[in-house]
């Protein structure tokens, strides 16, 4: 949503049939790029806050036809800011709605107890131990290893991944063919959770993955089908 406004958000959904639509905040005065997130809908966003304070790039929390959204993208350089983060996330879903039906989703920057496999080869580890030599602000490790605390958290809390549900096996969500700067290698940092009372609701989760995916962003949108 770089580069977005309220107001360019609002004209943007409206052209696909979305005439609600949240920004978590407007650019930055000075133009640097904040990377903030956002939602539309085609049914009325109610219950809206945007959080800014202790998350890097914002996070929206709302309620779209009974079902409670949370829309985040976690610190890219810390993997303890980003447990602060989810922290926050999971004590206010339990705050708000514990017995909601909850729908958790964003760039999570982190990996999942999960995909052990698809990391077991050290590629992805090993990157990021260069790539900390190189640019000390970037703390990604926890003793100098992949960190999986950050999703463990989340799978503890009762929340099912929905895109492993359908797909055992590994497969990655970045880099695009359009690389961007956090690995060469396969990974998957981009998740839709659902709370656990939303399993049965479940009909599919999809990668996608085509020509214009491949070079519109350095990771690939996660598309979850339920049933109402």
């Amino acid at each position: 949503m770089n580069g977005f406004t309220q107001r360019k958000l609002q004209e943007f959904a409206e052209s696909y049939g979305h005439p609600y639509a949240i920004l978590v905040k407007e650019p930055e005065p000075n133009g640097s790029i904040s990377f903030p997130v956002a939602i539309t809908s085609k049914y009325p966003i109610v219950n809206v806050q945007r959080v800014v304070d202790n998350m890097i790039h914002g996070l929206i929390i709302a309620e779209i036809e009974g079902y409670h959204f949370m829309v985040t993208h976690f610190h890219p350089f810390s993997a303890e800011r980003r447990g602060y983060e989810i922290d926050m996330m999971l004590a206010s879903a339990k705050s708000i709605a514990p017995q909601g039906k909850w729908l958790i989703m964003g760039d999570l920057n982190s990996v999942s107890p999960l995909d052990k496999e698809g990391y077991d080869n050290g590629l992805v580890l090993n990157h990021i131990r260069e790539d900390m030599k190189k640019k000390p602000h970037n703390q990604n490790l926890i003793n100098n290893e992949l960190d999986y605390t950050v999703q463990q958290k989340v799978l503890d809390a009762g929340y099912v991944d929905a895109f492993k549900f359908y797909h055992p096996r590994f497969e990655s969500s970045a880099p695009t063919k359009l690389f961007y700067d956090q690995s060469k290698y396969p990974l998957r940092y981009d998740y839709l959770y659902v709370s656990g009372n939303m399993k049965k609701d479940l009909v599919k989760c999809e990668i996608i993955k085509d020509k214009f995916t491949d070079v519109y962003s350095d990771h690939y949108p996660v598309v979850l089908f339920f049933k109402k």
